[in-house]
């Protein structure tokens, strides 16, 4: 089995998952990922973005959320912990650690830590942050790179020869004011790492300042039963995969509840059909 904790989560553009193949290891000897011009693997991602659409299905069980950086558009699902995306508001902008997923040739984001963002002027920073990865290891050249970094600068000082900004603010008020961005995202940054290597599961951590509600009862039960299935798979696994009917002879709840996690281990990815009535983890 894959260890998903030994994957970084790349601070990427949502058009880096969009124009990119997404691959899929059919013999499950890796993990599917987004292959970038044959230099970058990318299996978590980390976005800037903002939520532009949020859906919750009436009995509970799902919820999604669209994110807009500017440069495309992607969809955020949950299918446990759905309060990660009930407890965002239209507009908010959020930082989201996540697994990539694709179904159907649509390519989607499972969330596994989300931060609500109060100050927009870490957009400026996680473009300069994303151009710089992406000269470190080769996919944009340095054409491109000044291109991106004087349409940055406009966007943020269009009145580049006058002494204050739009605001009234001084340019070196602005610069102290970028820094102090760099020093916060520094901080959160290491927290969502933290966090997001403590995730396993369909556990899901938010991290913002909003009061947080109260866990359903019914939510360790469910993880424990998403765990205990996932087990169990790998348990009865032959090598080609474990036989379905036997994983739901050997759980011991109900057809209907370990049927309905199942499709939804198959549906994000985390494990797949191997052949008819197969099921194997990846």
């Amino acid at each position: 089995m894959v260890d998903f904790n030994m994957w970084a989560g790349y601070k990427l553009n949502i058009s880096d998952l969009l124009s990119n193949p997404y691959v899929k290891v059919e013999d499950g000897s890796g993990q599917n990922h987004i292959n970038i011009k044959d230099r970058l693997k990318v299996v978590r991602v980390r976005i800037l973005a903002q939520v532009t659409f949020k859906y919750a299905s009436e009995d509970g069980n799902y919820a999604s959320m669209t994110l807009d950086d500017g440069t495309g558009n992607v969809r955020v699902k949950a299918w446990q912990n759905i309060k990660v995306v009930l407890e965002t508001e239209k507009d908010d902008l959020i930082d989201i650690i996540a697994m990539v997923r694709e179904w159907n040739g649509e390519v989607y984001l499972v969330p596994e830590v989300l931060r609500i963002v109060d100050n927009p002027e870490l957009k400026t920073l996680r473009s300069l942050e994303i151009l710089r990865f992406k000269k470190e290891i080769g996919i944009i050249d340095k054409e491109t790179i000044e291109k991106e970094i004087t349409s940055i600068k406009n966007q943020n000082n269009p009145d580049a020869d006058d002494t204050d900004t739009d605001d009234g603010t001084s340019k070196s008020e602005s610069k102290q004011s970028v820094s102090e961005s760099v020093q916060e995202l520094e901080i959160k940054n290491d927290e969502m790492i933290e966090s997001s290597k403590k995730s396993e599961g369909s556990k899901i951590d938010v991290l913002k300042d909003r009061p947080e509600t109260q866990d359903t009862e019914s939510e360790p039960e469910e993880k424990t039963l998403r765990v205990l299935i996932i087990e169990m798979i790998e348990k009865l696994d032959d090598g080609d995969g474990a036989a379905i009917d036997d994983v739901l002879d050997s759980i011991k709840s109900p057809t209907k509840d370990t049927e309905s996690i199942i499709n939804e281990l198959l549906s994000e990815g985390t494990c797949y059909e191997p052949r008819a009535g197969k099921i194997k983890v990846l």
